[in-house]
C-alpha cells in the first residue's frame, strides 16, 4: 500500500451489518428512541421570534420573483435588487468575450469520461490511493451556477456585481482541491506573502518607518481572480512543483494535468445556456486564492522584485500582499510614487493596480495603520459601508455560543489595537453594538473586562495544530429540543459502558437551522432551485395522487390526497403524482396492515413491478419480501401511494442519498422498522 499523498477521501458510508452490532448498542439505540419518541410527543412551547405580520411578510418576499436577493460584496449588508437589474448585470459581464465563450453543449459527459479516464492510469501506476481516486470521481455532479455579489459601496449605479461561480459538488471541485494540496505549501513560502491579519501585525513592529521620508500605501489588483493569464499561470506552477522534493510520489505530469482541466475547462451555467470561462479562474474555486497567489508571485519576481527591471526598487522599503491587497512603505516623492504606480500598469496586459496612499494613516485589511515616531501602530478598523452584523442575542442559536461571542469580539479589538487608549475607543464601540443586539449588560461588561486583561502578545503568536480528539462526536441541527435530546443521550450512555469496554461520553456540535437569509438568499433563480419543476409557490392546481389509468401499477393504487399516519393525523399530499412519477418516497401497505415505506429515483410504476417480481421470484431475503412468502399473500396483495414528492436542491450531488435520508425520517416517523416491514433503520450511514 502506498502512502496517502493528500489524506483527500469522501466521506464514510459505513453501516454495520445488525448481526454484527453488540447487544449493548442495541439497547441504547432502542432506550434513546423510545425517550426521543416521548420528547417529540409532548407539548412543547415553540419559540417564534417574528410576529404574524413579519412571518406574513416573509412568505410573500420568498414567492416574488420579482426582486433578487443576495448579501452584498463587502459590509455584510443584504441587498434587495430588481431582478431585471440584477439579470441584465450578469448579462453584461457574461457578455466580455475575453472572460467568457457560450457553450452549444453541456461539457459534463465529456469531461466526465477524461477525468475518468486520468484517474484510472493514475490508479494503476501507483500515482494516488484508492481513496484519491474515488475523490476525484464525482459521481452526481452538480452544475456550477454564475451569480454576482453586488458592489454597493461603489458610487456606481445600478451597482457592478463581483462574480462568483457555485461550484460546490461540480465535477471540478474535487481536481482543484486535489491540486490546492501541493499549491498551498508552495504559497505560505512566498516572500511578500501575508496569511492573515495577525500575520500583518507581528510584522508592523519590525518596520523602520521614518515620518519625514516615508509614505504609506496600498495597492489592489482590479479583478484579479479573471485577469488571471491561464497559460502563464500553469508555467509557474509546472517550474514551482519541479523543484520540490523529487521522491513525492504524484508526479509533476498528473497534478499539471488536473490543473489544466479544473482552470481551463471550467465551465458554469446562467439561465438555460453553458459557459466557458476563458480568462482567469473563478472566484469559488477552491484553489482561485492559491492561483491569484502564484500569478501576483510571478509578477512580483519579474517586474516589482527584479532590480534589473524595476528603476524604483530602492524606493520601495517594503512590499507585503495578501492576495491582492499590497501594503508598501515608499521612501520617496508622491511625484515619483505616481510615475511608479503608471510603471506597474504598464508591465502586462493583465494587471491593473488602483493605489491609495498617505503619510499619517492607511486602512488595509480591518486594520488602521498610523505612523508614529517612535513605530508604526494599528486599530481596528471598519469600512463606512459595514453595518452591524453581529448576532441576535434572542436568536435560537446555542446559549453557549452567545453568551461567549462578546468574548471573542473583544479578543479581535484586544488583537487588532496596539494601544490601551485605542482599545478603550473601539472597545467602547463594539460595547454599544452589543447592547443594541440586547446582549446582557452582566455579560458585554464581564467579557469586555476578561479581553483586556489579556496579553496582547500572547494574542498575535501564530496558531498551533490542534491535537486531534478521539472522542466520538453526535452532531445535531439545533432547537429548542436539543438540550433535551443531550441529557437523553448522557443518561443512557451508561449502557454502552457496561462489561470491560468503557466509552467517554461524546462530544455535542450542533449545525444552525435555516435562517431568513436561508429561504431569501439563493444561489439560483427561485424556478431553478429545483431538480424537479414545480414548489411550493409553483404548484399546479391538481394535488395528491392519481393512477395514470395505463399501467401495470395502477390496480394497487387509488386517488387520494390525505394518508392516515396514525394516531388520528393525516398527512396531506402536497404535489400531484402519478404512476409516472419519481424520485419520490412511497407506501406500502400489505392485507395484514403491515406497512413498508420505500423511496425511489425512477418512476414508481418501474419499483412497484420490482417489488412483485421479488416477490414472485423470491429473489431476495427481506423482511418484506419473507413475510408475503410465509403468510401466502399474493405478488399483487398491496396497496401503494405516494407519501411525499422532497423539492431536491440543486447542490445536491447524490440525489439518492438525499432521498435515502428522507425516507428513513418516515420509517421512524411511521415506526415501520419495529411495526412494519422496512429493515432496522442504518444509523450510521445518515
Amino acid at each position: 500500500m502506498i502512502e496517502q499523498n493528500t489524506g483527500l477521501k469522501n466521506p464514510s458510508t459505513f453501516t454495520p451489518l445488525s448481526a454484527t452490532v453488540p447487544a449493548k448498542v442495541t439497547t441504547f439505540e432502542e432506550a434513546v428512541q423510545q425517550d426521543i419518541k416521548i420528547l417529540f410527543k409532548q407539548t412543547q412551547r415553540t419559540f417564534v421570534n417574528m410576529t404574524k405580520a413579519e412571518q406574513k411578510a416573509l412568505q410573500e418576499l420568498t414567492k416574488d420573483s420579482s426582486v433578487t436577493i443576495k448579501p452584498t460584496d463587502k459590509g455584510g449588508a443584504t441587498a434587495l435588487l430588481d431582478t431585471t437589474t440584477y439579470r441584465n448585470e450578469c448579462l453584461r459581464q457574461l457578455g466580455d468575450i475575453r472572460s467568457y465563450r457560450p457553450l452549444t453543449e453541456d461539457p459534463t459527459p465529456r469531461l466526465t469520461t477524461k477525468i475518468a479516464h486520468l484517474v484510472e492510469e493514475a490508479l494503476s501506476e501507483g500515482w494516488i490511493t484508492t481513496n484519491e481516486s474515488v475523490f476525484l470521481r464525482t459521481t452526481h455532479p452538480v452544475m456550477p451556477y454564475f451569480y454576482i455579489l453586488p458592489k454597493i459601496h461603489k458610487a456606481q449605479r445600478p451597482s457592478p456585481g463581483r462574480p462568483i461561480i457555485s461550484g460546490i459538488g461540480s465535477l471540478l471541485e474535487p481536481l482543484s482541491t486535489f491540486v490546492d494540496t501541493f499549491l498551498r505549501p508552495m504559497v505560505r513560502l512566498m516572500p511578500t506573502y501575508l496569511q492573515d491579519t495577525k500575520d500583518l501585525l507581528r510584522l508592523l513592529p519590525e518596520i523602520d518607518f521614518d515620518t519625514s521620508l516615508d509614505l504609506l500605501v496600498s495597492f489592489d489588483v482590479e479583478s484579479l481572480y479573471t485577469s488571471i493569464p491561464q497559460d502563464e499561470t500553469l508555467e509557474v506552477i509546472e517550474e514551482l512543483l519541479g523543484a520540490r522534493d523529487l521522491n513525492s510520489i504524484t508526479p509533476v505530469s498528473l497534478i499539471m494535468e488536473l490543473a489544466s482541466i479544473a482552470m481551463k475547462e471550467n465551465f458554469f451555467q446562467f439561465e438555460e445556456r453553458c459557459y466557458l470561462q476563458t480568462s482567469g479562474t473563478s472566484m469559488g474555486s477552491i484553489f482561485a486564492p492559491s492561483l491569484a497567489n502564484l500569478c501576483m508571485h510571478k509578477f512580483e519576481q519579474d517586474h516589482v522584485l527584479n532590480a534589473t527591471t524595476n528603476p524604483y526598487l530602492t524606493s520601495v522599503r517594503v512590499w507585503k500582499r495578501y492576495i491582492d491587497d499590497i501594503l508598501v512603505v515608499w521612501r520617496g516623492s508622491e511625484q515619483d510614487l505616481m510615475l511608479f504606480h503608471e510603471w506597474l500598469n504598464n508591465r502586462n496586459n493583465f494587471l491593473r493596480f488602483t493605489i491609495e496612499h498617505n503619510q499619517y494613516s492607511l486602512a488595509f485589511l480591518d486594520l488602521l495603520i498610523t505612523a508614529a515616531p517612535e513605530a508604526l501602530k494599528s486599530e481596528l478598523y471598519r469600512k463606512p459601508m459595514s453595518r452591524n452584523s453581529l448576532l441576535q442575542y434572542g436568536i435560537c442559536h446555542p446559549k453557549s455560543l452567545r453568551d461567549n461571542l462578546p468574548f471573542g469580539q473583544f479578543l479581535r479589538v484586544q488583537r487588532n489595537c496596539s494601544t490601551k487608549e485605542s482599545f478603550r475607543k473601539h472597545a467602547m464601540d463594539l460595547e454599544n453594538q452589543l447592547l443594541e443586539r440586547e446582549y446582557p449588560k452582566k455579560i458585554v461588561r464581564m467579557s469586555k473586562k476578561r479581553a483586556s486583561n489579556n496579553n496582547r502578545e500572547a494574542l498575535l503568536e501564530p496558531a498551533h495544530p490542534k491535537e486531534q480528539n478521539e472522542r466520538l462526536t453526535c452532531v445535531n441541527t439545533f432547537s429548542t429540543r436539543s438540550n433535551a435530546i443531550q441529557r437523553i443521550i448522557k443518561r443512557h450512555w451508561k449502557i454502552l459502558n457496561t462489561g470491560p469496554d468503557t466509552l467517554e461520553q461524546p462530544l455535542f456540535a450542533f449545525k444552525r437551522g435555516t435562517s431568513i437569509r436561508d429561504q431569501l438568499v439563493h444561489t439560483r433563480p427561485r424556478s431553478e432551485d429545483f431538480h424537479q419543476v414545480g414548489t411550493l409557490w409553483d404548484m399546479p392546481a391538481v394535488t395528491g395522487h392519481h393512477p395514470c389509468g395505463n399501467c401495470a401499477a395502477c390496480p394497487q393504487t387509488k386517488k387520494s390526497t390525505n394518508i392516515d399516519i396514525g394516531t388520528n393525523r393525516a398527512w396531506e399530499q402536497r404535489r400531484f403524482t402519478n404512476c409516472n412519477s419519481s424520485n419520490l418516497i412511497y407506501l406500502t401497505t400489505c392485507p395484514c396492515s403491515l406497512r413498508y415505506v420505500g423511496m425511489t429515483t425512477r418512476k414508481i410504476k418501474i419499483r412497484i413491478s420490482e417489488h412483485k417480481s421479488t416477490i414472485q421470484c423470491r429473489k431476495q431475503a427481506t423482511r418484506l419480501t419473507n413475510h408475503f412468502l410465509e403468510v401466502g399473500h399474493r405478488p399483487t396483495d398491496f396497496q401503494w401511494t405516494v407519501l411525499e414528492q422532497p423539492s431536491i436542491p440543486a447542490h445536491t450531488t447524490d440525489i439518492a442519498k438525499h432521498l435515502f435520508k428522507k425516507e428513513q425520517k418516515w420509517v421512524y416517523r411511521l415506526n415501520t422498522d419495529k411495526a412494519g416491514l422496512n429493515e432496522d433503520i442504518p444509523w450510521m450511514s445518515l
